[in-house]
């Protein structure tokens, strides 16, 4: 994820939830998947918590991409050649147990 919130990079398997190729995905809005407000309410804030440097992981539902089940998300600052952060590191998961910090 870039810093203007942008895909830089879809895998396979989060381009078949969002039920999309991966080239559908990259270069769009991340708001652009979320439903109604998600993006303003929830997601931007920790993306920009991210972006300041904090690796943050935390469950969530998704229930409102038509399933029914939680998943565990991971932000992991990326940072440039220059040491600046450039982008995030975001994987999501289902969720087994507790969300746990892992090493990116």
């Amino acid at each position: 994820m870039t810093t203007d919130y942008r895909y830089l990079y879809a895998n396979p398997a989060h381009a078949s939830t969002l039920k999309r190729r991966q080239i559908e995905i990259v270069g769009r809005h991340v708001a652009e998947f979320m439903p109604g407000s998600h993006f303003e309410d929830f997601t931007r804030t920790r993306l920009d918590r991210c972006f300041a440097g904090e690796m943050l992981s935390f469950n969530f539902s998704y229930r409102p991409w038509g399933r029914d089940g939680s998943a565990c998300c991971t932000m992991t600052p990326f940072a440039g050649n220059d040491g600046r952060v450039v982008g995030a590191v975001v994987l999501i998961r289902r969720k087994q147990e507790t969300c746990r910090k892992i090493a990116a």
